[in-house]
């Protein structure tokens, strides 16, 4: 931070220049320094025999990323800040509940002097199946402790990953003892490791789930860039289980449309999401997730509508429905992306050219207490007899 003053202003320099003593200034600030008879250096003192300033494009650079970054940061802040005053009552006095409880009783921290015995200490827990805050507490100091042995680190993330579904309060737990981060930083480590990505995105997708704080911390440490780059490693190592939950984490995060913002545009995640539910046709959980994603993201939003369908979007759903006729929950999740989908008269057409509204019929007949379907399929006759 200090590189980037000027030694005259203390103030972030904004056109950087390099002097004679190998020292940079602000540009109008040294300028002003000699033609006011200086011919000194402003920091040594010593007297300068060239006052030939040259621009200093690399600093300038740095400074240009660091307020950009800076920019990044202060919206990020501000935005989680905007999102914790949605967080439901229960959830906030369960955190301040939690938070008083570590800070009177805190937990030794774990020391392992092998990975053997981190190992060992894994399969107790697994064992002993209690899940209470030492396990936590255990099964994240060894991720800190040998986080760089992969198998070492799919071993507790799977436990952790029981951990959190065992108790909505080890969630808090997780959340004080800086867990997001951690998973964070070994998605990065091991960016090409299939069972690190898809252990990782289950405990953030299990994280996000119903807590509005947790998906605010994962948006805060934009986690959702993370997920995106899982999901197309999924595609190249042919992983539906992986797909599924990177889907399903993106699906989670989402608390409004506008909060969703990722180092992408949504145009492409979409396209991403397509291109999984393509590659991954015949895997049924890929098909539900994906239906319920994109639904997500056309809510309300005439654009984004508009991408689904010039993607293939419309045309992958219908497939779906077709690949998958006995099962309810997807037919659900592609009726609801179809009635939001035909609120545009291009998507409409596109839909009954595709056989939509005979497969949105077939769907009904096969559940017809299912109130998603009977809903399109109202819709659908609505706007034919309309069309007629």
């Amino acid at each position: 931070m200090e590189d980037l003053l000027c030694p005259i202003t203390h103030e972030i320099m904004r056109d950087p220049v390099v002097a004679e003593d190998g020292h940079s200034y602000e540009r109008t600030e040294i300028e002003r320094w000699f033609t006011a008879g200086n011919l000194t250096s402003p920091v040594t003192n010593s007297l300068l025999a060239d006052l030939t300033l040259r621009p200093n494009f690399t600093l300038r650079n740095v400074i240009d990323a660091f307020q950009r970054l800076s920019q990044c940061n202060a919206q990020r802040d501000s935005d989680f800040d905007e999102l914790l005053e949605i967080e439901p009552f229960w959830e906030r006095e369960q955190r301040e509940r939690v938070k008083a409880e570590m800070v009177a009783h805190p937990v030794e921290v774990p020391v392992f002097d092998s990975s053997a015995e981190a190992c060992q200490a894994i399969k107790e827990v697994v064992d002993n199946a209690r899940y209470n805050r030492e396990d936590v507490h255990l099964l994240l100091g060894v991720i800190r402790t040998f986080p760089h042995l992969e198998h070492v680190l799919v071993q507790a993330l799977s436990v952790l990953v029981d951990a959190e579904l065992a108790s909505p309060v080890n969630k808090t737990l997780m959340m004080y003892d800086h867990a997001v981060p951690l998973v964070l930083a070994v998605m990065r480590r091991f960016p090409q490791s299939m069972n690190i990505q898809q252990m990782a995105c289950c405990f953030l997708q299990n994280l996000a789930w119903k807590s509005v704080y947790s998906r605010s911390v994962l948006f805060q440490y934009d986690a959702t860039s993370l997920v995106v780059k899982a999901l197309t490693f999924s595609e190249l190592q042919t992983c539906g289980d992986l797909a599924f939950h990177a889907l399903y984490c993106l699906r989670n995060f989402i608390i409004h449309s506008s909060k969703f913002r990722i180092s992408m545009v949504l145009q492409d995640v979409i396209c991403l999401v397509l291109s999984a539910m393509a590659h991954f046709n015949h895997f049924e959980n890929v098909q539900i997730a994906g239906c319920d994603l994109l639904e997500r993201f056309s809510n309300d939003d005439f654009t984004i509508k508009e991408v689904i369908a010039r993607d293939g979007g419309i045309e992958q759903v219908v497939q779906a429905m077709r690949t998958f006729p006995r099962s309810e929950l997807l037919q659900e999740k592609a009726c609801i992306l179809c009635q939001d989908l035909a609120k545009l008269t291009d998507n409409w057409k596109k839909l009954i050219q595709g056989g939509a509204d005979r497969l949105v019929w077939d769907a009904l007949s096969r559940f017809p207490t299912s109130k998603p379907i009977e809903e399109c399929a109202r819709l659908l006759d609505h706007r034919l007899f309309s069309d007629n």
